[in-house]
């Protein structure tokens, strides 16, 4: 407040609006509203119901990413209609955690007959590869399986190989591959 030569000024006092720092796994959709969010800066015990009308609307800023990570600033005020003649208000964004989803993968078993070809090294997978996801999301892998190196009659490992993504926390269970002897 300022007062010269008899008139005053009143300065609207600063309202601060901060969003909550929100987390999901990459498989989740967004909850309406999010965590929410916190006001500070009321003066002379003004509460929001007493001093405020209007409402505080969130949004992603990087929607529809929903790669695991940390996207700072990733939620945002989005069209509030937040009012009150007293405050000059101000919105502070917020931290969108996505975290990677927890996905077993199983190699499948297989075997040859020595001389012949590899068979394909294959797997499944818990969410199964194909399967939708809440947020409109499809398990899929990059990569494939790979297995030891050897030709002979034995027992070989199947590995994971470069079978990835970035968004799975991947727990790999593997296999082998089996080379049995020709029958001549």
């Amino acid at each position: 407040m300022t007062w010269n030569n008899g008139s005053g000024n009143i300065t609207a006092a600063p309202l601060k609006v901060r969003i909550n720092d929100d987390a999901r796994f990459t498989l989740a959709s967004d909850t309406a509203g999010y965590n929410g969010y916190s006001i500070t800066g009321f003066v002379n015990g003004e509460t929001a119901a007493s001093a405020l009308t209007g409402a505080v609307s969130i949004a992603r800023s990087n929607s529809p990413v929903n790669t695991a990570g940390v996207h700072s600033g990733g939620l945002i005020n989005s069209g509030s209609t937040l009012a009150g003649s007293n405050y000059n208000i101000t919105y502070v964004s917020a931290n969108l955690a996505i975290s990677q989803l927890p996905v077993t993968v199983n190699a499948a078993t297989q075997s040859k007959t020595y001389g012949d070809v590899n068979p394909a090294l294959t797997y499944s997978s818990v969410p199964a590869v194909g399967s939708s996801l809440a947020n409109g999301l499809t398990i899929g892998f990059t990569g494939g399986l790979t297995r030891v190196a050897g030709e002979t009659v034995g027992v070989y490992a199947i590995n994971q190989g470069s079978l990835a993504n970035s968004n799975y926390a991947i727990t790999y269970n593997g296999a082998n591959l089996t080379i049995n002897k020709l029958n001549v």
